[in-house]
């Protein structure tokens, strides 16, 4: 398994995320921002998507889900957290991660590398924010809790790039 990001370029700088199997030339979507943007690169490729997750549902997360399912006939599947299965040969554990919302859901998979898809909750040099509809104090127990559980040598796929504007504000305090 394979993992391709595809940078939406739009105000929120949103990420798009497509685990991409070779061998079975299928593929599960990831916060599908741009639903032409996602079919255009699978068509490109050849490959089938088969279903559309989401870390949560705030409509920048959400925005192509419903085109998307249409366009391939993937499944759009709701996790609640706790959900365990095998996805193209890695194991696939659904965090629940509420905080920046409180439906937040990560994604770990782990096999022959590890992948965390922290979608909102866990930026380069940040973390999400609480302002439309989550909780700092909850946040803050998901993150302690996520620091215990994330692998050290996971790589980190992120909701949004917002690495420069991260460091420009740190470096203003």
């Amino acid at each position: 398994m394979q993992v391709k990001a595809l940078f939406a370029n739009n105000s929120l700088r949103n990420y798009i995320y497509l685990l991409e199997d070779t061998a079975s030339k299928q593929a599960i979507c990831i916060d599908p921002f741009d639903a032409q943007m996602v079919f255009d690169y699978l068509s490109l490729k050849e490959y089938q998507l088969v279903e559309i997750w989401n870390t949560h549902f705030h409509h920048d997360h959400i925005r192509g889900n419903e085109d998307l399912a249409k366009m391939t006939q993937a499944k759009i599947r709701k996790f609640e957290g706790g959900e365990k299965e095998e996805v193209f040969g890695y194991q696939m554990e659904v965090l629940f991660s509420p905080g920046h919302t409180l439906d937040h859901v990560t994604f770990l998979l782990e096999g022959e590398k590890k992948f965390f898809f922290s979608g909102d909750t866990i930026f380069q040099s940040s973390i999400g924010n609480c302002k439309n509809g989550g909780d700092v104090v909850t946040l803050y127990n998901t993150l302690q809790e996520l620091k215990q559980r994330i692998p050290d040598d996971a790589t980190l796929y992120i909701g949004h790039d917002y690495f420069l504007s991260n460091l420009k504000f740190c470096e203003s305090i």
